[in-house]
């Protein structure tokens, strides 16, 4: 059976340096907002895939219907073991495991539905990115909007914690 696998890198939630305490965050989805939906997601998305990357699970898994540089694509179901291993170990060499880029454009040059931006470039300065896990989604939870009809779609989710200052939440 066909499956779509989507390999993501997201910052659900905001550690507050001064005093540690988490907070989880999200983000209002601006596509969604337009049409009426208030929808709220982590900061983050699909990881970026390599060259190296794309060219491995289209050589060694048959992988197929990419999604861009996206680490988004559709493999038989036979495989998916072993690609969320490989993914599972965060190697470079494959795919983009450092969000920092991308999340900090996200806090930074992205209008939130027309609120503006979340934080300055001074903000974002003092913002560290930190990974703290991966998780699997289990299986028949699909909760993307990207959700396709009659393709099953399996998620592995890098998590990582925005630590910012105090004075960058006030």
């Amino acid at each position: 059976m066909l499956v779509r696998v989507s390999i993501g890198n997201l910052a659900p939630r905001i550690i507050v340096r001064e005093n540690g305490s988490p907070v989880f965050f999200g983000v209002l989805n601006s596509a969604s907002y337009r049409k009426g939906e208030k929808r709220l997601g982590a900061l983050g998305g699909a990881a970026e895939l390599t060259e190296f990357g794309r060219e491995y699970l289209e050589n060694n898994f048959g992988a197929h219907d990419f999604e861009g540089l996206d680490a988004r694509f559709v493999v038989d179901d036979a495989h998916l073991e072993t690609i969320f291993e490989i993914f599972s170990l965060r190697d470079p060499e494959f795919f983009e495991i450092d969000p920092t880029r991308e999340t900090l454009e996200e806090l930074t040059k992205e209008k939130i539905a027309g609120f503006g931006t979340i934080l300055s470039p001074e903000d974002v300065a003092e913002t560290k990115v930190i990974y703290t896990k991966t998780v699997r989604q289990k299986q028949g939870a699909g909760t993307s909007a990207r959700e396709k009809e009659g393709t099953p779609t399996r998620r592995i989710f890098h998590l990582f914690d925005l630590v910012v200052p105090e004075t960058v939440l006030t």
